[in-house]
């Protein structure tokens, strides 16, 4: 059978078809094609054939209408992943775009930011050098009650349970004020790597708009 006898045949079938039940009851005609690659017509899709995608016919045969078939459970669970994966991306660069817009809008240089930077740094080694100060008085002051309770111990004599309390507490707060220090060295790494980012941002942006970024 030649190609124009199988349209001709196709084509009778839906003339048939829709001369018959579908016209007659004007139900809507569906054409889809099996597994093994057969042309079906029908006003309804047998529930073996409904993940089949499928036409929907006009009283003349034309497609007026494109039908998805049913999706398998994991085909549901696949595209529900990828809206989910879509509406993150979508979501993430519209937070990128607001950072750039506020990173443009703050810094009118790299110089600016490294400026910027320096301050931030520089206002942390502040608050380091003064809390050094503060545990240079309480060594002092801890190695005043040492002596203190070393001299009485040297004569004999018991050493005050308020003595011992005011050695634990110092000790304590020295060991408080290190650990300060240490947390603000941290966050000083912290300002660095952050405004590196930036620099490595701003470069980007200058360099998509074709302007120097110093």
């Amino acid at each position: 059978m030649t190609l124009r006898t199988n349209i001709v045949t196709i084509g009778a079938a839906a003339a048939l078809l829709f001369s018959g039940a579908a016209g007659a009851q004007g139900k809507s005609l569906y054409r889809w094609v099996d597994e093994n690659g057969k042309v079906h017509y029908s006003d309804t899709v047998p529930p073996e054939q409904s993940r089949r995608d499928r036409d929907v016919l006009n009283k003349r045969g034309m497609t007026v209408d494109r039908l998805e078939g049913a999706k398998t459970p994991e085909e549901i669970a696949a595209e529900e992943r990828r809206r989910k994966r879509e509406e993150r991306e979508k979501r993430l660069a519209a937070e990128q775009a607001e950072k750039d817009r506020i990173l443009l809008a703050t810094f009118e240089s790299e110089q600016d930011i490294l400026s910027a930077r320096e301050d931030k740094i520089d206002a942390v080694e502040n608050i380091i050098q003064i809390s050094k100060g503060r545990t240079k008085k309480l060594n002092r002051r801890l190695a005043s009650l040492i002596d203190a309770a070393a001299e009485r111990e040297r004569a004999g004599k018991p050493v005050p349970q308020s003595l011992q309390d005011d050695i634990k507490e110092v000790r304590a707060q020295i060991e408080e004020t290190a650990q300060f220090i240490e947390r603000k060295r941290t966050e000083q790494e912290r300002i660095r790597a952050e405004y590196e980012k930036y620099i490595e941002r701003y470069r980007e942006l200058m360099a998509e708009a074709g302007r120097p970024s110093r």
